[in-house]
């Protein structure tokens, strides 16, 4: 991890007029999206995870780290939802993500069900990143760092782990390889597949409310922007997506990964 350099009076930040400046050292020649990572990086990567899962959760941490649920995704999907039918298609973008949206109705409203009948099986209790995909990694030789770490909470280690377990951000530079090399480094871990459910469909509904509120918007957002959105959407929605991973069956009995 990339450390804030500390002010003069040993801060993390300095403040002025209401507004917090934080400087942290240049780090890392690229990120993991471009190239993916060697076998070095993958061993740290985990490492760095484990480190930080097994941070204590003093009572000062708690009082300032959130606890990571599905809420907010829940909510960013029925607002969708309303845009997508209140509004008319502006233009051919516009009636193409209604298009994907509607043909995936059933499956997003399922997801939408799998989430909250998981959750009462988590409960935060773990430090985590809960964003560390490729794109939050930095890479030089042998080396890499995570960074914005501004969504850091409380959460469950599943909550980190799917974005190396497959179907998240980046996994097309996921293979078997780079999940031992990265386990070489994290240690053994027994992963709860409801926990993994629960994060892999939250996430994957906040991901694709996200992308088809901007596609469908012309005017705020640029139409080469949106048209990409629509890519997304569609493969956010595919079989190996993380919506559709979350609602693969699964016979409820942990799986433990071992180096």
């Amino acid at each position: 991890m990339a450390a804030p350099v500390r002010t003069r009076d040993g801060r993390l930040w300095s403040e002025r007029d209401g507004r917090r400046l934080s400087v942290v050292p240049w780090v890392g020649d690229r990120q993991g999206l471009d190239g993916g990572l060697d076998e070095q990086q993958w061993r740290e990567f985990g490492a760095v995870l484990a480190a930080t899962h097994a941070l204590p959760v003093t009572p000062e941490l708690a009082a300032v780290l959130p606890v990571a649920g599905h809420e907010q995704d829940l909510a960013s999907i029925r607002a969708t939802e309303a845009l997508l039918q209140a509004s008319p298609p502006a233009d051919d973008i516009a009636a193409a993500t209604r298009h994907i949206w509607m043909d995936h109705a059933q499956r997003i409203a399922a997801a939408v069900d799998r989430v909250e009948s998981l959750a009462p099986a988590v409960t935060p209790s773990t430090v985590c990143h809960t964003d560390p995909h490729l794109g939050n990694v930095l890479a030089t030789a042998g080396r890499m760092w995570l960074i914005d770490w501004d969504d850091a909470a409380l959460s469950t280690p599943e909550h980190d782990l799917m974005f190396v377990l497959g179907g998240t951000y980046g996994a097309e530079h996921i293979g078997d390889q780079e999940r031992e090399w990265f386990f070489e480094g994290y240690g053994p871990v027994t992963v709860d597949p409801a926990r993994l459910a629960y994060w892999r469909a939250s996430r994957g509904l906040a991901d694709i409310a996200f992308l088809a509120g901007e596609a469908f918007t012309p005017g705020d957002y640029g139409d080469t922007w949106r048209a990409k959105a629509v890519r997304l959407l569609a493969a956010n929605l595919r079989p190996d997506g993380l919506i559709a991973m979350a609602m693969d069956s699964f016979d409820g009995r942990p799986s433990t990964r071992t180096p």
